[in-house]
Parts: structure tokens; sequence; C-alpha cells
């Protein structure tokens, strides 16, 4: 006979599977692909589908060697439906990532905590985390990322408690495939977290020898072929450059997003905000569980949290998104928290509510404020230019900001004071729905500043299908991919001066305006047309010479 309660834990992942893409997919393809990393990576995509090449990436017609292939095949095969790659198919591989992780960190909580109601609440403080929100709706390759280091995570802890050699088989193929998204970091740390796991919770029990033989073997299984394909059409450099100079040397020996060790003290708040909330009252001694098994639990996530904040601390090189991990992983923290806060009523819990409570009002006055600000503002510009208003999108923004302002003030009024515990999590419900607003109605209407599309359709019809279009210093990929065409690219004046002594007939050059001064022979530049893409102005010209030729060897 089939025990009924093995059915509870699975309609819970498929309702908590159904409410995310409620959530994640919606209006994804409202707004355009903002550069930088949307529309390179959908670029990328294009060239792969467009010359039918899947081993070796190619972008603007130049191999790729910046990231592995993973990411990108899951946005072709999300574009084929499509015919092209576009803005959803784009998001859909990261939105469909963050689905399924909301329903992994709902299994992984349930095993270390063994509470089904730490286990919802967990997850719902992942969905309510404002960095996690943004990049699940975003063209990014972080959610595919954690996505698949969870799950690997997950299949580990499985294996070792069940002491099942198959499931730990099908975590290291997890590993492989997360290798094959972002290279040696996807192994590094699904392991750093399983050997926390084994110290912690498993009682140093580490799995036989024979498991990582095997697991090494089918770990190779889903990244030979490709590595075999990479070695027949392109040269060794290409694999080295991937999986050693991507990773190794963008760690030890950054070239960009220099920032200081402390970095990720200024950014964390921001970055798990409204959850961050919830991890103070861990920093009473009362609040901290009795049970070691339920200690341990909490230090098992402080760790792997831990990890990944001093590891990225330790590089120069520092983005914001990098220490997502450490978000997710202290989801089920504070998802303890909050299952503790919902039945107890200490001076310390009611004090801290009173915190809760002032700070939704604090919110709800700064969204009014800005909807005043917006609403204002599109008046008075109305009454300026009747015709063509800067901001056509005032009085609908400041609607939706009114709005979000209405629903985090009803949350602290009187008629839930008698229900304290329950405002908790009516505030992170309030932090979900102006999320979605934000994304679903907000940020569309900014395409206006941030798409390159206007601008690439201006150029398009200035330049011939049939001109040679240059660039001047680095392009701009949101322009490169709305352009759909290959652009020539000269990093230095030297090389487009080279160029330009023998220049051809309908040759057409873009720059940013910043640049205008390094382009050679600039007093016979010509612009034709100029635009701005975000807070970038960026020129379209040509060279218009005395003598009516298209070259400068007498110039």
């Amino acid at each position: 006979m089939v025990n009924a309660s093995l059915f509870k834990p699975f309609f819970l992942c498929v309702a908590i599977f159904i409410v995310a893409i409620f959530l994640y997919f919606p209006f994804l393809g409202k707004r355009d692909l903002w550069a930088p990393d949307e529309p390179r990576y959908a670029q990328i995509a294009k060239e792969m589908l467009k010359y039918k090449n899947y081993t070796i990436l190619h972008l603007n017609n130049k191999i790729y060697k910046q990231k592995p292939p993973l990411f990108f095949w899951s946005i072709a095969i999300a574009s084929m439906p499509f015919g092209y790659v576009n803005e959803i198919s784009t998001r859909v591989p990261g939105a469909l990532s963050a689905s399924l992780l909301c329903v992994v960190i709902f299994l992984i909580t349930l095993d270390i905590f063994g509470s089904t109601t730490i286990a919802i609440l967990s997850t719902l403080c992942l969905v309510g985390v404002q960095k996690v929100f943004w990049e699940a709706r975003f063209g990014q390759i972080e959610m595919v990322l954690n996505f698949l280091m969870f799950s690997a995570f997950y299949f580990f802890i499985i294996s070792i408690k069940r002491r099942n050699i198959y499931i730990w088989l099908v975590g290291c193929i997890l590993c492989a495939l997360t290798v094959l998204t972002k290279g040696p970091i996807g192994l590094l740390f699904p392991g750093v977290f399983t050997l926390i796991y084994i110290i912690l919770i498993a009682e140093r029990k580490f799995p036989p020898i024979h498991w990582f033989l095997l697991g090494f073997v089918m770990f190779l299984i889903p990244i030979f072929p490709w590595a075999m394909l990479v070695l027949e059409h392109a040269d060794k450099s290409y694999l080295f450059d991937i999986f050693y100079i991507q990773s190794f040397g963008r760690y030890t020996n950054p070239w960009h997003h220099y920032h200081p060790f402390y970095y990720y003290l200024f950014t964390f708040i921001p970055g798990f905000f409204p959850v961050v909330f919830y991890l103070v009252p861990l920093f009473k001694k009362e609040f901290w569980p009795s049970t070691m098994e339920l200690k341990r639990a909490i230090l098992l996530f402080l760790f792997i949290a831990g990890f990944v904040v001093v590891f990225f601390s330790i590089s120069k090189g520092k983005r914001d998104i990098y220490i997502i991990p450490a978000y997710i992983a202290l989801c089920p923290v504070t998802g303890y928290v909050l299952s503790r806060i919902w039945y107890e009523k200490i001076p310390f819990i009611v004090l801290f509510h009173k915190f809760i409570k002032w700070l939704q009002i604090g919110i709800s006055i700064v969204f009014i404020l800005m909807a005043l600000c917006v609403l204002i503002d599109g008046i008075a510009q109305l009454i300026r230019s009747p015709l063509i208003p800067n901001n056509p999108y005032s009085i609908y923004e400041s609607f939706i900001l009114g709005v979000a302002s209405y629903i985090f003030w009803v949350n602290t009024g009187r008629k839930f004071s008698r229900y304290l515990y329950n405002m908790d999590v009516r505030f992170l419900v309030s932090c979900l729905i102006f999320s979605f607003f934000l994304h679903c109605f907000l940020l569309p209407p900014i395409d206006r500043f941030k798409s390159a599309k206007p601008y690439a359709s201006e150029i398009n019809s200035i330049v011939p299908k049939d001109a040679v279009l240059i660039n001047f210093k680095q392009p701009n990929m949101g322009l490169l991919f709305y352009l759909d065409r290959t652009m020539k690219v000269f990093e230095s004046r030297k090389e487009l001066e080279s160029l330009s002594l023998n220049l051809e007939r309908n040759t057409y050059i873009i720059v940013y305006k910043r640049d205008l001064d390094e382009i050679p022979y600039n007093q016979y530049f010509k612009v034709l047309y100029c635009g701005k893409i975000g807070s970038k102005t960026i020129t379209l010209g040509v060279y218009q010479f005395q003598d009516g030729t298209y070259n400068l060897q007498g110039a």
C-alpha cells in the first residue's frame, strides 16, 4: 500500500514551482535586452543558431572564450520555438532555473531541519530576496549556475544520508553541468558545501573511495564529448582560456571590477533585502535552538554563506552577483527565524516587530513621495512640451508607486495589530508584490533610456545593408544585437588610422562621443547621427574628404 504522506512534499514542490512560474515568467519580453550582459549572451546564442556551431562560441564573428557553452545552449533551445533569439527566450533559462531553485531549497531545508513549516518559510524568503528576483528575470547566468550548484549539493547530501551511490552519481553529473555553465567553480562550491555538511551533520562519515572514482567518471561524461569536439575544431588554448584564464586567472589576477576586501559589507544588506532583517534575532543568545541538531543545521548554512562571502572577498575582482549563493544559503536560516517569530512573543520579538512595522511605514512614505515627484515632473514636462512629453509614462509610474506605498501602509494598520506574528510574512509578501510590480510594470518604460533598439533602428535606416560598419573602441552589446549585422571592431587609434588610409566607399563608423577626439583625421569625420543609450552618447559618422575620394593618402 502506498504511503499517502509521501505525496505531501511532492504536491508542495509542484505548488511552489507553479507559484514561482507565475512570479518569474509574466511579461518577460516586455522590455528590451539591456547591456552589457543580456544582449551579449543573446548575440552569442544568435550566432550559435545562425552558423549551426554549437561547439565553439562566437561573438561578432570572433571566438568567445569567456564562458563555457551550457547557458548559451539553453538560450538556443528556448529560442527554437520562436525561430530566433528574442527577449523572452534569452530570459527563460534564468526564470525556469529560479523556479526550480525554489523547489530545491524547499527540499534541502526540509531534509536538514525536518520541518515543513521552516521549508515553506525558507522558500518564501528566497522568493522575497530582491537580488534573486532581479536575476531571475534577467538574461544572466547566475540563476542557472545556482540552480545546478544547489541541486548537486542536494543530491550529495541525500546520497550520504541514504548511502545510495546512484544518487551520488546524479550529483556528479549535475556538477559537470555546472562546470559547463561557469567553469571550475561549479565543482568547487558543491564540493565545499558537501564537506561542511559531512563535518557538521553527517558526523564525518565520508563516502567510500569508489564513490569518488565512479563519480569522477560520471563527471567526465557530459564534459568529455564537448571537450573532444573543441579540440577537433579549435586549438588547446580555447579550453585553457575558459577553464583556467577565465576562472583562476580572473580570481587571482582580475582585470576589472576592482573593489576592496570589505566591498561585500556594503552590498550584502541591499542585496539580501528585505530578508536580511530576519538574521538580527540570531544575535540574541536565547533565540538559538536548544537542540544540537538544530544548532548544527543553522551553522551549516551560516558556514556555507560565510565561505562564499570570504572566498570572493579575497579576490580583488568583485561583483554583487557573485555572493548570490550566500543569500540562497541563508534563506533556510531566516526560515527558521520566521518559524520561531511566528509563535513566540518574548519582549525582544515584540520590539523587533515594532522595528519591522516602522520600516514598512518608512518604505511606504518613500514610495508615495517618489510617486508625487514622478507625477509632478510629468505634469511639468507636459506643460512645457504637450506634443512630445519627455516622460509619457509619468502618470502610469506614479500610480504603480502609489499602489506599492498603499500595500506597505495597509500592512501596518490597526486591523493587523492583534496578529503581530503574521506581520513578518506579510512584510515579505509586500516586498514580493513590489518586486513583481517593479519588473512587470516599472522597468519596461525605462526602455526609452536603457534600450539600444531605437538607436539600432535609426542606424539601419541610415546605413545601407551592403555598407561596412566599423565600431571604434568598445562596442555597445545592445547595439550589436539589435543591428543584426556584423561590425568590424577597432580598439586602437593605430588600427583605425591604418584602415583610414585605404578606406572603402560606404564605410560608416560608430563611436562613443567621449572617444571622438581619438579618431584619426577627425577633422574629416562628419557626424550623421547622435543619440543616447543609457547614460552614454554614441555617434554615427563617415569620413568626408576634400577631394571627394575615400582615401586619406593625400590628407
